[in-house]
């Protein structure tokens, strides 16, 4: 739990409260009186935030050796992440007072309810809004997973992996809601093989490869439809005022990427030079991107997984470690990348 509480006090010489103070006063023209709508003192700010995550685990593993040649590993289980974040926000205090810790009156009276509508030296409406804000968000995550691999004599390696995973973010329509991702690898230990060991300056040389899909879930829509109510009332009608903030997407799913990867470990004299270099193809589908639609349906644009992107490029990386000295050791990596999409 991370809990998070902010005092801001203004007192009243800052710019922020004479500024204040000045923009709400009212003046009389036919009498040329000023009046100061809001209290003598300062302005006070207060917010409170808590963010709570709640992770229940359960794994099983299993890692044995057969006939000395065989290696099989094993990993399953389900995890649940619950993640809460509030927060509280107090309307500002004007005309506090932080060493008497007390609090003024405004001249005039309070119009409505928590709100002060009046018009300012300028002609045009003010609203101060005393009204409190409160935010409540819950994000649910279920995972389902299972990998297994098997590596005969230490050099050729196969892997798999699957899992499910489920949200409170998606739509709950099961056809899209359940989302399986999948991978498979391979690898081979070239070093380890008989016909290196009389290379002796090679340590470590591998080749592997690995294709799979992995999903993402974007917060910045709904599949349902959200509306928003503002805080402080409309300065004409002094009504509390509701727009669409999302028009809700009923086969919101999860943003899908299949990957594809061919690399290469190496590792030469002893660690003086190592490194790996990567060839990949990453093809993105589902993707969250704004659509634009006929204004007949209420709206000219919506966010729906209707986008796609194809990345393709090579990673490398090359290091060294040289011992200078005894106490003296030396490393350097040189990293290069390319993608296109």
């Amino acid at each position: 739990m991370i809990e998070s509480d902010t005092h801001n006090y203004y007192n009243e010489n800052t710019y922020t409260v004479r500024y204040g103070v000045n923009s709400a006063a009212s003046w009389d023209k036919e009498t040329d009186e000023v009046t100061a709508n809001l209290p003598t003192g300062g302005f006070l700010d207060q917010s409170r935030t808590r963010y709570d995550v709640l992770t229940i685990r359960n794994q099983l593993n299993f890692n044995h050796t057969f006939a000395e040649k065989h290696a099989v590993a094993v990993v399953a289980g389900i995890e649940t992440i619950d993640r809460r974040y509030q927060s509280f926000g107090y309307p500002r205090t004007y005309g506090y007072n932080d060493e008497t810790l007390s609090v003024g009156n405004f001249p005039n009276g309070i119009g409505g309810t928590g709100v002060y509508q009046l018009t300012n030296w300028q002609g045009n409406n003010l609203t101060l809004s005393y009204q409190n804000s409160f935010s409540y968000t819950t994000d649910r995550y279920f995972s389902a997973f299972g990998n297994a691999s098997y590596t005969y004599d230490s050099r050729y390696t196969v892997s798999g992996s699957v899992r499910t995973d489920a949200s409170n973010l998606i739509t709950d329509d099961p056809a899209y809601r359940y989302a399986p991702f999948w991978s498979v690898g391979a690898s081979w230990q070239i070093a380890n093989e008989a016909f290196m060991q009389q290379v002796d300056w090679i340590d470590g040389l591998a080749l592997r490869f690995t294709y799979g899909y992995n999903g993402n879930v974007d917060k910045s829509t709904t599949f349902k439809p959200l509306v928003n109510i503002s805080s402080s009332p409309n300065t004409v009608t002094g009504e509390l005022t509701g727009s669409m903030s999302s028009y809700g997407n009923p086969t919101l799913r999860w943003e899908r990427t299949g990957t594809w990867d061919i690399g290469v470990d190496f590792n030469f004299f002893k660690g003086k030079l190592y490194g790996k270099f990567d060839v990949y193809n990453k093809h993105s589908e589902d993707l969250i991107a704004d659509v634009t639609l006929s204004a007949v349906q209420g709206t000219t644009s919506m966010r729906l997984n209707n986008g796609e992107i194809l990345n393709r490029g090579f990673e490398m990386e090359v290091g060294s470690t040289l011992r200078i000295s005894p106490n003296v050791t030396w490393n350097g990596v040189l990293t290069l990348s390319y993608n296109k999409n």
